[in-house]
């Protein structure tokens, strides 16, 4: 097919149009329950409705929106229980990854991991915000690849894409209070760990790492510590 036709442009939009929306709603530019007019993103975007409403339905598959029946789409809110859940399901695909991280990391991933580290200790500040909330999902996003495996890669990096949408939308209330200096020596060991080959030691590291924000989201929730 030719990629200038008709069909291949509107997919090309209605990319270009998933990604703006998305992009919108992790900044907090959609709100939580905010009805999204149609008319308003087609100005903003510069397209068409069409391709709009293919994304739409698309985000609503990734469960960032909803559609009210005769009402439209609105920005998806979250409960924190479910941010729970989601780090939980992190824990478990992150470590399943790590003894692939292990066996293939190489001097120049760990190079790689060691820059992301250093932007982050550089423009740290005491509590979590949103440019500490970015480079954290980088490292963990370049950690999950030198794994290798495709599926893995993309899961971990859809489940980290949505803990950074929901985080936008709670971080007043949790991890605003998450001290960031903690969550950057954890970065450090397991660095250091896998530079050592201590595949063993870098495991225990990346699961305390892992478990920090799960317990600190328990304890906000007045949930039970994790043993």
């Amino acid at each position: 097919m030719d990629r200038n036709s008709p069909k291949k442009q509107s997919g090309t939009m209605t990319e270009v149009a998933y990604e703006k929306i998305r992009e919108m709603i992790q900044m907090n530019r959609l709100g939580p329950d905010q009805r999204i007019n149609y008319p308003d993103l087609a100005v903003k975007l510069q397209m068409s409705k069409t391709p709009i409403i293919s994304a739409l339905n698309r985000l609503e598959e990734a469960g960032y929106v909803y559609l009210k029946p005769n009402h439209g789409y609105y920005v998806r809110d979250v409960e924190p229980h479910q941010m729970l859940q989601a780090l939980e399901a992190r824990e478990m695909l992150e470590m399943a990854n790590m003894d692939a991280v292990v066996a293939g990391a190489t001097e120049q991933d760990l190079d790689a991991l060691e820059k992301i580290h250093e932007a982050y200790r550089e423009g740290m500040e005491q509590y979590f915000d949103r440019n500490s909330i970015m480079l954290n999902r980088d490292f963990h996003r370049n950690l999950a690849r030198i794994g290798k495996n495709e599926f893995m890669i993309r899961a971990i990096d859809q489940l980290n894409d949505w803990l950074i949408f929901r985080t936008g939308a709670i971080l007043s209330r949790f991890l605003i209070q998450f001290k960031v200096h903690e969550e950057s020596q954890g970065h450090g060991q397991i660095i250091d760990a896998l530079r050592k080959k201590d595949g063993k030691l870098a495991k225990e590291i990346m699961r305390s790492h892992l478990r920090r924000p799960i317990k600190f989201v328990k304890e906000q929730l007045g949930g039970l510590e994790i043993n």
